[in-house]
């Protein structure tokens, strides 16, 4: 027996799949400022080797949301916070980046 949905249980559904859309990016934003953190630890330390591909990943992940916020017609209001912490993590991103380019040219 199948169910007929109705206009306002679909619009429910759609609200609630933009939520957890939105919801998985602010996931995906903390395990890319969690990167970033274990890079600069990295580089601090002088494991440079080790720092590249963790960087790497924050890097990666950091294009990737900036791609999903671009594709989706959300309400400013519902990605201001992701938008806002996006900037911090490009900014620590190219924090640590010129700090690893600065520690190898010593």
């Amino acid at each position: 027996m199948t169910s007929v949905k109705t206009p306002d249980a679909v619009n429910n559904l759609l609200e609630e799949t933009e939520e957890r859309r939105l919801d998985l990016l602010r996931t995906h934003l903390d395990r890319c400022h969690d990167l970033a953190r274990v890079a600069e630890t990295k580089v601090g330390n002088g494991n440079h080797e080790h720092a590249a591909p963790t960087l790497d990943r924050a890097v990666r992940g950091y294009a990737e949301i900036e791609r999903i916020l671009g594709q989706h017609d959300w309400d400013k209001a519902d990605t201001h916070e992701i938008t806002e912490k996006l900037a911090v993590l490009r900014h620590d991103l190219e924090s640590v980046c010129n700090t690893s380019f600065q520690a190898a040219g010593r």
